[in-house]
């Protein structure tokens, strides 16, 4: 019997082989700048090291905007974006066409688009299944919620403003960040994430996470802090795929948690599964509404 995290572990491999569908992203008006016309960004892998968390992370991928390079007096906002598990920090690249998208929309919008940053989420051999908590399995948390942002900050001209999205286990992490670090990840796209987050099942993410210390779990669990806490301030777009049997239901269960805990909340289900039309679709048509929350249109 497969079981679901099997079955996500086997289409994220199979899809990380090199599958690639984009799709367009409706712009606003010329282009103000001739000078940035037909540019494309850059991306870089860069080393990002876990000073605080001490997590042993592969290069992330870096996403810069044609802008970049031709403001210098510009800071822009940042967009992490999380991958699967199995996976590595170039998933939304190869697979995702990510910077095909941001491209087009930075075409539309006078070469300006977030600096999005793809880091490692899993560790060097994400096959032994983690949490996107702190816990006794690494600092993963950390890593992503301070030492990626700190990091940037020190070596680029990024700004306050920050948003965070990811697919399947990376869905996971993002919600995450956007309950328990909600000052700095006020928005998040959860893409087929589960919830709550289990290796398997919540009794094995316990005794492996936190030596079996259940309180410790519901501390760091997002449903239990949802259930808890008001956000008034924050704002979360859910996709799962139609036909989605596994994740779907978990995907509309954090949803539903968000909304009662007073975050504006967005949802759709295009058709597909657990598979990478989906994905590319969710974050294409929530990309206008994170860059408005990011205060770029």
């Amino acid at each position: 019997m497969w079981s679901r995290r099997m079955l996500a572990r086997l289409i994220l491999a199979v899809a990380g082989a090199g599958l690639l569908v984009c799709f367009g992203v409706a712009g606003v008006g010329p282009d103000p700048d001739p000078r940035l016309r037909g540019s494309i960004g850059q991306v870089r892998a860069l080393e990002i090291p876990g000073v605080v968390s001490k997590f042993a992370a592969r290069p992330a991928r870096v996403y810069f905007p044609p802008a970049y390079d031709h403001r210098p007096a510009q800071r822009f906002p940042v967009l992490e974006m999380l991958h699967g598990e199995p996976g590595d920090p170039g998933q939304w690249l190869a697979s995702g066409g990510l910077e095909h998208v941001l491209n087009a929309f930075a075409e539309r919008h006078g070469g300006v688009a977030p600096i999005v940053v793809m880091p490692d989420d899993t560790g060097p051999d994400d096959e032994t299944g983690m949490l996107c908590m702190d816990s006794r399995l690494g600092k993963v948390e950390s890593y992503l919620a301070v030492d990626v942002p700190d990091w940037l900050r020190a070596h680029f001209r990024v700004n306050p403003n920050m948003a965070v999205g990811g697919l399947s286990y990376g869905g996971s992490c993002a919600l995450q960040l956007g309950v328990r670090d909600a000052t700095r990840f006020p928005t998040f796209l959860d893409l087929s994430g589960e919830a709550p987050q289990t290796l398997g099942t919540v009794t094995g993410a316990i005794r492996a996470g936190f030596g079996g210390d259940v309180r410790a779990f519901r501390a760091a669990n997002p449903l239990d802090i949802l259930a808890r806490q008001r956000f008034p301030r924050s704002a979360g777009w859910f996709v799962a795929g139609a036909q989605d049997a596994e994740y779907g239901p978990e995907v509309r269960r954090a949803a539903a948690a968000c909304r009662r805990a007073g975050m504006a909340v967005r949802s759709e289900a295009p058709q597909g599964g657990h598979d990478w039309n989906v994905w590319n679709r969710g974050f294409s048509d929530a990309l206008e509404w994170l860059t408005a929350r990011l205060g770029i249109v």
